[in-house]
């Protein structure tokens, strides 16, 4: 009966160690292919980057510049006038008026750089407002604050309303106004709005 150990004993002792040679080379060489891929596969691995993450400051919202009115200047026409606050009263349907100053209709705008209408009154009269009639577009009127602030308005263009039209009170343009609003007409049956732009503020 032939067995595997009848055929290795009838081998030359020759072939027996160069067969054992074989073997453990190749084993040799598999374990060196082996780490040899292992090696390479770790060496492409790319590391990530890894960024420092840094807080930005979160924008903030660009403060209001405001005030309460305190007077207002046209030099031009020597108009020189101190403001008050005009107070509307329902009992007599008036608004607050007199001979030497203007009037703040408080339930609008005060003066501000980002929005809406800021708005004026006063007599038609030469102590007051009557020089307004003399405006031309690109007139420039100041209004300070009583916080310190100096608002430059450029007049813009009038309108002639009735005495009755109250919705200009609740107008919000997107862009700043100073509107001043003093009586027209012979009667002073209709009343004048003036529009001025704003300009810059300091």
């Amino acid at each position: 009966m032939i067995t595997l150990r009848n055929i290795i004993a009838k081998t030359p002792l020759f072939l027996r160690v160069v067969s054992l040679y074989v073997v453990i080379g190749m084993i040799f060489g598999l374990v060196f292919q082996f780490q040899t891929v292992q090696n390479k596969t770790s060496f492409n691995i790319v590391p990530v980057r890894q960024e420092k993450i840094i807080d930005q400051p979160r924008p903030t919202a660009k403060a209001i510049i405001k005030g309460e009115p305190l007077s207002i200047v046209l030099e031009r026409l020597d108009i020189n006038l101190p403001i008050e606050a005009g107070i509307y009263n329902k009992d007599t349907n008036d608004w607050t008026l007199s001979n030497d100053a203007v009037y703040y209709a408080q339930i609008t705008s005060l003066p501000n750089d980002q929005r809406g209408i800021t708005f004026i009154y006063g007599h038609n009269n030469k102590f007051v407002l009557g020089r307004l009639g003399e405006l031309v577009v690109g007139d420039v009127i100041n209004l300070t604050t009583k916080n310190g602030h100096t608002f430059t308005y450029i007049y813009s263009y009038d309108a002639i309303v009735p005495p009755d039209l109250t919705t200009v009170l609740y107008d919000n343009p997107e862009s700043p106004q100073l509107i001043i609003m003093t009586c027209e007409g012979i009667w002073s049956q209709t009343r004048r709005l003036m529009y001025f732009d704003l300009q810059g503020v300091i």
